[in-house]
């Protein structure tokens, strides 16, 4: 193997933001000082209110994977991407917290999109806010 040889792939990067409430959330911070990180977010003249509330955190592991997948079929099925692409979905607003039942979920099912579709991409990668971890997997 020749490790002097560069290998060159473009990567499409897609988030799993929600505008406009992710939008309307960093607003709040940034006016604030504090926001919360669930509930619903409310524009109210040049004011922002938000409802805190609890959430169940299977339910939003749930949430999270399947908006993920949901960014990675996007991608995958406008077919503008071959075999020189990787396609990188960055989760946003993921803030589960332990990430490990969220991480083996996602590649899980991306694996089961992938290995069914069979799309011509190079591969695809999960990146997430809380700690900038990197999941990846060849599509080919």
């Amino acid at each position: 193997m020749d490790h002097g040889k560069q290998r060159r792939f473009r990567v499409e990067v897609t988030t799993t933001d929600e505008p406009p409430a992710s939008t309307i959330r960093r607003q709040a911070l940034s006016r604030n000082g504090i926001v919360s990180l669930t509930g619903t977010m409310r524009r109210e003249g040049r004011s922002v209110s938000h409802e805190p509330r609890m959430i169940d955190v299977a339910e939003e592991t749930e949430r999270q994977v399947q908006l993920a997948l949901s960014r990675l079929k996007r991608k995958v099925e406008s077919g503008r991407y071959d075999s020189s692409t990787a396609i990188l979905v960055y989760l946003t607003d993921c803030w589960v917290w332990p990430l490990h039942d969220l991480r083996a979920t996602l590649m899980r099912q991306a694996d089961q999109y992938l290995t069914t579709a069979e799309p011509d991409i190079r591969a695809v990668y999960f990146c997430y806010m809380q700690n900038y971890c990197v999941d990846g997997m060849s599509a080919q």
